[in-house]
């Protein structure tokens, strides 16, 4: 193989080469063009998106700023009236203990006044007391406790 032979198969050889070449090329423009795009639409959406929530923030201070310069009418002074306001009564005290049924009620009741409690049933409830301040509320507390009984504070 002469020179000239060789130079002619090389060069022929090298434009065959060529064409290879382009497609990654193409395929680096389409990878740019497809980059780019994106971009560009990401750059659109955040825009509108700005404009519109500027858009909304700008009403909204509009809207406020309606409200708050309209000029407040001055309400008239309430008429003269009087509320009777009925005087407290005295809250009185109670150890509260859980209803067990009719007959062991009354005989617990029974037991509560020979021991020298007062008390009655109110609801489903027995209520010892009344008392007239708490030393007296805490010490038949203690006392029931020591007997076993549990109760608990009320005020009614």
């Amino acid at each position: 193989m002469s020179l000239a032979q060789y130079a002619t198969e090389s060069q022929g050889l090298a434009m065959a080469a060529e064409p290879s070449q382009a497609r990654p090329d193409l395929a680096e423009k389409k990878k740019k063009r497809v980059v780019v795009s994106f971009g560009g639409t990401v750059v659109f959406g955040l825009a509108l998106a700005g404009w519109y929530v500027g858009d909304r923030i700008y009403a909204a201070d509009a809207a406020h700023s309606e409200k708050v310069s309209a000029p407040m009418m001055a309400a008239p002074p309430p008429a003269a009236f009087v509320i009777s306001v009925p005087a407290r009564q005295a809250r009185e005290l109670y150890l509260e203990t859980a209803s067990l049924g009719d007959k062991q009620d009354l005989r617990f009741l029974k037991q509560l006044w020979y021991r020298g409690y007062g008390a009655k049933i109110d609801h489903s409830n027995i209520l010892i007391g009344p008392f007239t301040d708490r030393s007296s509320l805490d010490r038949a507390s203690r006392r029931l406790a020591d007997a076993g009984i549990l109760a608990e504070e009320s005020v009614r």
